[in-house]
């Protein structure tokens, strides 16, 4: 997946304030073309309304307040363990070296990865998307398509892009 693409799902998954909401209509239209057909038409109108209220509502409910569909990607993949922790230490410092700021979120953030992805090289990009990203945003597409969440397409988009563990040849910390 270029670079480009991954900003723009990084943005999308961003909380809707009324600063971000721009930038994530216009990244919303550049993905469109990439996915299923619909499947970002309930969040390109969430993202529209003239009222930010209920995007904001919907995104918090979603993100913020369940363990199962929070975007801490080490979560979904160690829980609260050792690895977790062996995995946030790995992936600030490889920020750090990166420029890229964590937003005041923990490294395992789904947006801060992909940021991280960006501007890595191929096969770090690879590692970090098909060892990271994807497992955890597997787990956390089951709920939202379940729910008929808005955001269940962008999650979609994203698997869909991810390489395959088997394809990048690596595990999440592979570099460590």
């Amino acid at each position: 997946m270029e670079p480009q693409a991954l900003l723009d799902l990084a943005e999308i998954l961003e909380y809707p304030a009324e600063e971000r909401i721009a930038g994530q209509r216009a990244a919303l239209a550049r993905l469109r073309p990439r996915a299923a057909e619909g499947s970002l038409e309930r969040l390109a109108a969430l993202l529209e309304a003239r009222d930010p209220g209920p995007a904001q509502e919907l995104y918090s409910r979603t993100f913020d307040s369940r363990q199962e569909t929070a975007l801490e990607a080490g979560w979904h993949l160690y829980g609260e363990n050792y690895h977790r922790g062996r995995l946030l230490v790995v992936l600030r410092e490889d920020l750090r070296r990166a420029g890229v700021d964590e937003q005041g979120q923990l490294p395992d953030w789904i947006p801060t990865l992909l940021r991280l992805a960006a501007v890595s090289e191929d096969g770090r990009r690879r590692d970090l998307l098909a060892g990271i990203v994807a497992p955890a945003a597997r787990r956390i597409a089951v709920p939202l398509e379940v729910e008929d969440s808005p955001w269940a397409g962008v999650l979609a988009l994203l698997i869909e892009a991810c390489p395959s563990a088997e394809a990048a040849g690596t595990e999440a910390l592979g570099h460590a």
